[in-house]
């Protein structure tokens, strides 16, 4: 099929009509192609997802490849360090076996038995030192033509300091012999050989480092230890081998290119020393691998270092990364055809949509779904039909709220021009709502204000950095009569079709603020009627203290007349007359407590008394202090109400009342009293209860009365106030008190009294 038609075939509309575009009209369309086009962005996220798809494969390849090349060449490189080792291991070997074999020769021991005579003379054969050192001589001489490798052999003690007993070297050929006596020899001085025999002091045989040796050439040392008759180190056989000569065989098993280290740290490159046995890329490009050998004849052990370059080892990789890369292009692009050919044929739907909706504008028609349209242009038509329809609602849902709102409603733009009204704004301001939009704001303003308020709503900022319209703000309003009122506003910020808007709710408040002025003109009365009652009260008070004062004055002029009178007439009084005299000292003392009680409860509450915070048992200590005493009555005290903390007063004068209530009305000999307390939410529970007569119903509410006692006064001495004190205090501190009795024994008074305010210790010592 010829590629036009196939085309055509992919942009078929024959649902919305269109005619198929031409070859010109096709690369026409790809060149307007819009970038926020749906056809663009699938264009693009077909080819990021291509990108995204290839660049991993590359990477994957990239990393394969370089990890095969990597892994063969450091088996290369291990091979070569494996196979220089395996040279450099026979030599170092026979250089330590040789060692041993002197050091098993007769002469060792020779001189070590002639050196320790005084005579010089070996005990056993009577051969002198310089003849066993002759015979040495020969057996080194031979030794050194042999090998052709060995520069120096010698023999070496740890005595005077260290020194050569025998020595003999290549420098150059012929071999040379060191001269006799043995003092024309050298001293070892700082010798490797001799300072790491002498730290070690034992038998076992070990190589030194490469050291430069005294014809100026690199040369590494066997040492094997000799013990003299007693089993001590006495000294060493030393051969000295050319490293040069040693490497030049192992050399020849490297690849060209790869460079090799023997036992040199000192020569690897910087960030390569101390690595694992395993490969790593050193900083200057290469790749390096350690083999350590252990030598078997000499207990020591020696490292090969083979280096390769990087570039080397990673070329097969990088060929292939190529591959990839390439192949990744092509991809991408046939990719991107395929979007192009497929963004057409999906969008071809849209765009008939598009066409619809445009048609359905013009005409002022809903969008019309054709009975054909099925599939997703179909469902998204029926969407867009929906769509419309719910905003329709929303919309006369709004503008039924806003037309049955009670408060008037008002959108003005930043040019401060009102957009839109409701109802009940041209309620308030007395025109219709419709004669509002378009103006500015000002018209609802006085004149005197409306500048102001237009400024200061286009200088609000709700996100920025400008001033901010308080909410519930009170300004005068004009009504279309010029009558001015009061009106609270309350401004908020919104967009509207992405333009700045303000949304103002205006309320007018004239019948508000009528109330409210009414309101202050009351609490101003109640204020000066609280201030006549407070100096109504303190009139009181001061008539209650005088009066206390005055009344007290003539009962003291008769207690003291009558005791006067009684020691006067001492001689002439009889058993009725001073009964008599005791019943009116009685009745003057009765009064004195009657008015002490008279004003102490006319002072509750209006007098501030200092407290403290203390212990419920410090209080009961005070309240058992001051109740009378009376033989058979015991007091008890709850251990809830000892450990609480509590205010000292006015709480010690309410439970000594009611204490004192208990002792005092008690009709027999012994009695019980509890005092009890507990927590109940935000509130103290005391409950104060007794064994003694009970009180009937009837009598519950007048026992909380002034001078109000249930027994004659002449059998019980009391005011009558205890009990109205009592209730005076509890209510005045927010609580209630309560009476239960059965009417014939015990009372059980229950009151409560709010928790005291957290204090520190130190404020409740009283």
């Amino acid at each position: 099929m010829p590629f036009a038609s196939h085309l055509r075939d992919l942009i078929d509309a024959r649902l919305w009509r269109l005619r198929p575009l031409p070859w010109r009209a096709l690369l026409d369309r790809l060149a307007a192609l819009s970038p926020a086009s749906l056809h663009s962005k699938l264009a693009v996220l077909v080819v990021a997802a291509s990108l995204f798809s290839a660049l991993p494969v590359a990477w994957v390849t990239w990393s394969q490849a370089s990890a095969v090349a990597r892994d063969g060449a450091l088996r290369l490189l291990e091979a070569e360090a494996t196979l220089v080792a395996d040279r450099l291991e026979t030599p170092l070997t026979a250089m330590m076996q040789d060692a041993a074999v002197l050091a098993a020769t007769p002469p060792i021991r020779g001189i070590i038995r002639a050196g320790a005579d005084e005579a010089g003379r070996d005990p056993v054969d009577g051969s002198s030192l310089a003849d066993w050192q002759a015979r040495l001589e020969t057996i080194f001489v031979a030794m050194v033509e042999q090998e052709p490798t060995y520069t120096q052999v010698r023999y070496i003690t740890l005595a005077d300091g260290g020194r050569e007993l025998v020595r003999v070297g290549r420098a150059p050929p012929p071999i040379k012999v060191a001269p006799r006596p043995v003092a024309a020899l050298g001293d070892l001085g700082d010798a490797p050989e001799w300072r790491l025999l002498a730290e070690s002091r034992g038998l076992a045989p070990f190589y030194t480092e490469v050291t430069t040796g005294p014809e100026e050439t690199e040369a590494i040392r066997a040492v094997q230890p000799v013990a003299d008759a007693t089993g001590a180190v006495f000294g060493a056989i030393v051969i000295d081998g050319a490293y040069e000569s040693l490497l030049a065989g192992a050399r020849a098993a490297m690849a060209p290119g790869h460079r090799l280290l023997v036992d040199a740290p000192a020569a690897v490159p910087d960030g390569v020393a101390g690595l694992p046995p395993a490969a790593a890329p050193a900083p200057e490009g290469a790749a390096v691998v350690r083999v350590t050998r252990e030598v078997p004849a000499g207990g020591g052990a020696f490292t090969v270092t083979a280096i390769a370059p990087i570039e080397t080892l990673l070329a097969p990789a990088r060929a292939a990364l190529r591959q990839a890369l390439v192949f990744s292009a092509v991809l991408v692009a046939l990719a991107l055809v395929g979007a192009l050919l497929l963004g057409f044929r999906l969008t071809a739907p849209l765009r008939g949509l598009k066409a619809l909706v445009t048609r359905s504008r013009e005409l002022g028609e809903p969008v019309s779904v054709p009975p054909q349209a099925t599939g997703e242009i179909g469902e998204l038509a029926r969407a867009f039909r929906d769509l419309t329809i719910d905003l329709v609602e929303r919309t006369e849902r709004a503008q039924a709220v806003l037309a049955a709102a009670a408060d008037g409603i008002l959108i003005v733009d930043d040019a401060g021009i009102i957009r839109g009204a409701n109802p009940a704004l041209g309620r308030i301001f007395g025109q219709p709502a419709e004669g509002l939009i378009g103006q500015p704001l000002g018209c609802l303003l006085p004149e005197d204000r409306g500048a102001d308020h237009a400024a200061h709503l286009a200088g609000a900022s709700f996100g920025g950095t400008g001033r901010r319209m308080a909410g519930n703000r009170e300004v005068s309003g004009l009504r279309a009569s010029g009558e001015t009122f009061p009106a609270e506003v309350t401004v908020s910020e919104t967009s509207i079709a992405g333009r700045r808007a303000f949304i103002g709710l205006v309320r007018d408040i004239s019948r508000r603020k009528a109330d409210q002025e009414a309101q202050d003109r009351l609490v101003a009365e109640l204020r000066r009627a609280k201030a006549d009652l407070e100096r109504s009260n303190d009139e009181l008070e001061s008539f209650a203290y005088v009066a206390s004062h005055d009344l007290k004055a003539p009962l003291r002029v008769i207690d003291n007349a009558s005791r006067w009178l009684e020691e006067d007439l001492e001689a002439h009084l009889n058993d009725d007359t001073r009964e008599s005299m005791d019943l009116l000292r009685g009745r003057v003392a009765r009064m004195e407590r009657l008015l002490d009680d008279l004003l102490e409860h006319s002072r509750i509450g209006r007098v501030s008394e200092p407290t403290a915070l203390v212990t419920g048992a410090e209080l009961m200590e005070d309240v058992r202090a001051l109740a009378p005493r009376r033989d058979g009555i015991t007091l008890d005290v709850s251990e809830e109400l000892s450990g609480m903390i509590l205010p000292r007063t006015p709480l010690r004068t309410v439970l000594l009342n009611l204490v004192s209530n208990a002792i005092k009305h008690h009709d027999r000999p012994e009695g019980r009293i509890s005092v009890s307390a507990r927590e109940e939410g935000e509130r103290l529970v005391f409950t104060v209860s007794d064994d003694g007569p009970g009180i009937a119903p009837d009598y519950r509410e007048k026992v909380f009365g002034i001078f109000q006692t249930l027994r004659p006064r002449d059998e019980v001495e009391g005011s009558g106030m205890g009990l109205a004190i009592v209730r005076k205090h509890v209510t005045l501190a927010g609580g209630e008190i309560t009476l239960a009795s059965n009417g014939e024994r015990g009372c059980s008074f229950r009151f409560t009294w709010p928790k005291p305010e957290p204090t520190e210790r130190g404020g409740q010592a009283a």
